[in-house]
């Protein structure tokens, strides 16, 4: 009895008594999901029916202890928070992906704290980390809800809950008492096999101490720590990367074959980290690059994203300043440094829309990662104009770019992306620009039977592999299926991203990571990227669905460049491939200092435009229509668009279909509904003290924010459309009569607002405004962190540049400055709030990450 609902208004809260000391009650429960698969895909894409839902292991009626169950759904769902207030808590649907559901268990007295449980949906059965179609699945736990000190009330309520109805009881497909008694012998037998191991190791570890002294001892006589006092002091004697590799005479280039690559004939163990040009300002590019080099790396991994060099079709921007490709190949070359590049079309990478151009989503038949035509025409394309590029700083022609990923992690959706067409057509794009180089495609390890089925009829194509547990058993396993050929972990992650929303800013232990690479380089010997080795930050409009600024990843690198123990621990390793004749020893940089920050303490907000003022410095589209962002010429697809109209008092206000993303309604710029992530359908009555003229005309303006396109999920980026194309109905009676605004506050935007006469603030103040202060730096000018005290959503702007967007939902609390945006003496900042306002902002001298 699922309510599809955002909310529900609750009652005041009664007194439930006194707790009742030292009593405990156990509830216990079952949840979990079924799944049944169609036996194909349908029209929509779903490819199966799923139920998820929360039990009474006994059960009994807990309706009087539970006031409801929320089940919080993939945001992909149009109603994502579903509500049951009685039983049966369940939430039936279809679906193509397995994702996570949030259980909330909210109970009757509201002293008592919610309980909220996890649990991943689950759509296919696993065989050796292989997830396999099965017409029927079955996936529950039980768990149990433990009251301790109750309320009197809610005590009587735990003691005398009566049995459910025996149609609404079940008998579930787990027997949990079999598996209680399987799971206390398994213990037994165990603690009694831990037993002998401890002994065992405790022999062990002995050996391996006397063992270590007498290596120590050789250690000390021999050439190996000459060898890393040459190191560490630069000697000359050791060869740069491109002398030991000698790319003035190539004969090869890179090789997968034999379980190791080689390079122009030699040995190469591809020690590699991803950063992102397009992330990083260009002024950090080779100080960047250098910290790599520092770490040991031999190589730079990253992505190059369609929408940045095509934001307007047949409009290349290759090299534009902020991110001018063929600049960042020579940084590469020039800091002895091999390239690894990951061109797409896709990339995922947390970035607007997986880097694809919003411009693609005109077409309403849109098929992205397909050989639908309106799609691959286009990407062939852009993909002749960049590896006109590429081939230029190929390996065979004395340049650093060593391998090419194409697409991206096509196959971990089997179940949607699995055309071999469309693998080969990129592939046959790419042969026919000329380009020479190993070509690969990258899927998580589980789903490497999937790729290698896509290129099974590609020569010479490597599957390569994306994990950060279990390493051991799936680099096996990928062994297995693509026997000699050389492995490499193209993504090892060392941290995770995060979104709005959540609790925690991510974290991935150093323990884990380093256990970890041993597995990866030192057990199963393959090549390894760390993805990220620097994060760094989402600037401006351009991160994923829900994802905050910061892309700071738990990286080695921190956001701003900063070292980390991954850092040094990276060094240790580097050390440790040249002890094991994994890695040659090659001339290395000294550790560039770490940045310098500083704390410019607070800056009041002292100016303002309303939200009419904005308006009056952008033309409208005047139509008798509303159309989606991506419908409308010359629009970057990007931040907000607006639908303005003039009406009469109205009761109520409908949109008739779709709008995305967040919505705020207003009547004469005042608020009178918030949408905080679209709607199928808006229904909302005004109301009428609103309308103090009852003969008056009103302005409407419909505001959408686009949050950014989601990065991942084919089905549903091809339904990525920002704002709306419905019918918007005034007391039933359709509006023909628009003025659309868009707007991403370009520098061209910003600039412009000198013209117009800026108001004096004077008090906090609830709704869209433009605001304006400025920051005075009188000395040193360092990395700096904005915290925006009592503020609610919107954009910081420094010296016209669109530091990204700041949430008061968290984790993320501060936002990034780079030094060389900054400037001696005044410093203009421009913040966009879409809520209420606050008076003033701190610059710190260091990040508040959660």
């Amino acid at each position: 009895m699922a309510i599809d609902s955002p909310s529900l208004t609750l009652a005041q809260p009664q007194d439930f008594g006194p707790r009742v000391k030292g009593a405990i009650v156990v509830k216990p429960i079952v949840f979990g999901n079924v799944a049944r698969y169609f036996g194909q895909k349908r029209t929509n894409g779903h490819t199966h029916e799923w139920k998820v839902y929360l039990r009474l292991y006994n059960n009994e009626d807990s309706s009087q202890y539970i006031k409801k169950v929320q089940f919080k759904l993939h945001d992909s769902y149009a109603n994502m928070i579903r509500i049951c207030t009685k039983p049966p808590y369940e939430v039936d649907e279809t679906g193509w992906g397995e994702f996570g559901v949030v259980i909330k268990i909210y109970f009757a007295d509201p002293t008592e704290r919610p309980v909220t449980i996890y649990h991943h949906l689950k759509l296919f059965k696993t065989e050796d980390n292989i997830p396999v179609f099965t017409d029927y699945l079955v996936t529950e736990y039980y768990d149990e809800l433990i009251f301790a000190d109750p309320s009197t009330t809610m005590y009587n309520l735990l003691q005398n809950a009566p049995p459910l109805p025996s149609n609404l009881s079940v008998i579930f497909e787990t027997d949990f008492e079999e598996k209680k008694s399987q799971t206390l012998e398994s213990i037994i037998a165990s603690k009694k096999k831990i037993s002998l191991e401890i002994e065992d190791l405790k022999r062990r570890v002995q050996a391996a101490k006397d063992e270590i002294a007498r290596y120590k001892s050789k250690i000390a006589s021999k050439h190996l720590i000459g060898l890393f006092l040459s190191i560490a002091s630069k000697s000359i004697d050791l060869p740069t990367l491109y002398e030991y590799y000698d790319v003035n005479n190539v004969t090869s280039g890179l090789i997968a074959e034999h379980n190791q690559f080689t390079l122009n004939g030699k040995p190469f163990l591809l020690h590699s980290g991803s950063l992102h040009y397009f992330r990083l300002i260009r002024q950090y590019w080779r100080p960047t690059l250098m910290k790599m080099k520092a770490a040991g790396l031999n190589s730079v991994e990253f992505y190059i994203p369609w929408n940045l060099n095509e934001p307007i079709p047949g409009s290349y921007q290759f090299d534009s300043y902020d991110w001018n490709l063929t600049q960042f190949l020579i940084d590469i070359q020039e800091s002895d440094m091999f390239a690894v590049v990951r061109v797409g079309p896709y990339i995922c990478a947390e970035w607007e829309f997986g880097g694809l151009p919003s411009w693609l989503l005109k077409d309403p038949e849109m098929r992205i990662r397909s050989i639908y035509k309106g799609f691959l025409e286009p990407a062939k394309q852009y993909l002749e104009k960049l590896f006109e590029i590429l081939t230029e700083f190929q390996f065979h022609k004395g340049g650093p770019i060593i391998a090419v990923q194409f697409e991206n992690e096509y196959s971990a959706e089997p179940w949607i992306n699995n055309d071999p067409q469309y693998i080969k057509a990129l592939y046959d794009i790419i042969k026919k620009s000329g380009f020479k180089e190993l070509l690969f495609t990258s899927d998580p390890a589980e789903m490497a039977v999937y790729g290698l089925k896509m290129i099974k009829q590609l020569h010479g194509v490597l599957e390569t592999v994306n994990l950060n547990k279990n390493a051991l058993k799936l680099l096996q396993k990928t062994r297995s299926l693509q026997p000699n050929r050389a492995l490499f972990v193209s993504e090892y992650w060392p941290g995770w991203f995060d979104s709005w929303g959540d609790k925690y800013h991510h974290r991935y232990p150093l323990y884990q990571f380093n256990q970890q690479m041993k597995e990866i380089v030192f057990q199963m010997n393959a090549s390894v990227n760390y993805y990220m080795f620097i994060g760094a930050t989402n600037w401006g409009f351009y991160n994923g669905a829900r994802v905050v600024t910061s892309y700071d990843y738990d990286a080695p690198l921190t956001e701003f460049g900063n070292y980390t123990a991954k850092y040094f621990q990276i060094q240790e390793f580097y050390k440790q491939m040249v002890l094991t004749k994994r890695h040659p020893a090659i001339k290395l940089p000294s550790i560039p200092e770490q940045p310098r920050t500083k704390n410019y303490g607070q800056v009041n907000i002292t100016e303002f435009l309303s939200f009419g003022q904005m308006l009056s410095l952008i033309e409208p589209i005047r139509t008798n229509r509303t159309f989606y962002m991506e419908s409308i010429e010359n629009c970057s697809g990007l931040g907000f668009i607006n639908y303005r109209f003039v009406s009469q008092p109205i009761k109520n206000l409908t949109i008739s279909g779709s709008i995305q993303d967040r919505v705020i309604i207003m009547v004469e710029e005042t608020i009178v509904s918030i949408i905080d992530d679209g709607a199928d359908v808006v229904n909302i009555t005004i109301d009428p003290c609103i309308f103090k003229d009852p003969t008056k005309n009103y302005t409407f303006d419909i505001l959408v924010e686009n949050l950014g396109r989601e990065n991942y999920g084919t089905q549903a980026m091809n339904e990525q459309r920002k704002g709306t194309e419905s019918s918007i109905l005034l007391d039933g009676i359709e509006c023909n009569d628009f003025e659309i605004f868009t707007f991403d506050f370009n520098r061209k935007f910003l600039f412009s607002t000198k013209s117009i006469k800026w108001q004096t603030l004077t008090c906090e103040y609830h709704g869209p405004r433009l605001y304006r202060t400025s920051l005075n730096i009188e000395n040193e000018i360092a990395e700096t962190f904005v915290k925006l005290n009592n503020w609610t959503q919107g954009n910081l702007f420094v010296n016209l540049y669109n530091q990204g967007r700041y949430d008061k939902r968290g984790p993320q609390r501060t936002l990034y400055i780079p030094a060389p945006l900054l400037r001696k003496g005044a410093n203009l900042v421009h913040i966009f709030e879409t809520g209420t306002s606050g008076e003033s902002i701190e610059f710190l001298d260091h990040p508040i990450l959660e």
